[in-house]
């Protein structure tokens, strides 16, 4: 809503003077860090969270610094959870690209960001190397972060990480992730007063 003031300057002049509120992107990222055992051959996995505590309507997610260790990331499964919403990040990596039950035999997941507008994929980027995924890379998930969008971002923020197979007998971690979310803020401008005359 435009606010219009008029300030009396003199006799025969007024000055106008107006704030415009607009609205501008906020990003901020929440990190956790630690050491979570991701149990060997357990679908229940494990479950690491982060809290936001503001406010907002969510614009854009994506999840930043993620650093898992695991000697078969075939084996494994992601997911993101909010308030009730689950996204698939990604579920036995290579099991589709590679025709083999097994899946993707690349180990850990190194400095890795995971986004909607990734050129990659989670699910058939998969490398037999360490790191399992190439690092330089934007890899987008198997599911879709948009489903946020709209939500309020404040809240438990939930990664869940499952081992669901036993072709690799060694328990996994999950050492570091980061949310990073979008949000609208509001805010305003006033731009320079002008002078006109009263006739």
């Amino acid at each position: 809503m435009l606010r219009i003031k008029q300030l009396l300057i003199s006799a025969g002049l007024f000055l106008t003077l107006f704030t415009l509120p607009v609205s501008a992107d906020t990003t901020k990222e929440i990190c956790f860090s630690g050491t979570a055992t991701i149990p060997n051959d357990d679908d229940n996995g494990v479950t690491t969270s982060i809290s936001v505590g503001e406010s907002g309507s969510i614009s854009k997610i994506r999840l930043t610094q993620v650093n898992i260790k695991h000697n078969h990331i075939g084996e494994v499964s992601a997911s993101l959870i909010h308030n009730g919403t689950t996204v698939h990040i990604g579920e036995d990596p290579g099991v589709l690209a590679l025709t083999s039950d097994q899946g993707c035999k690349g180990q850990d997941i190194v400095n890795l960001t995971i986004a909607d507008d990734g050129t990659k994929s989670i699910e058939t980027d998969c490398l037999l190397a360490k790191p399992a995924y190439q690092s330089s890379a934007v890899h987008k998930p198997m599911g879709s972060f948009a489903t946020f969008n709209g939500t309020d971002v404040i809240g438990t923020w939930s990664l869940k990480v499952a081992d669901h197979h036993s072709f690799n007998t060694s328990d996994g971690t999950v050492n570091k992730w980061c949310l990073e979310y979008t949000r609208p803020t509001n805010t305003s401008i006033t731009p320079t007063p002008t002078e006109g005359s009263i006739n």
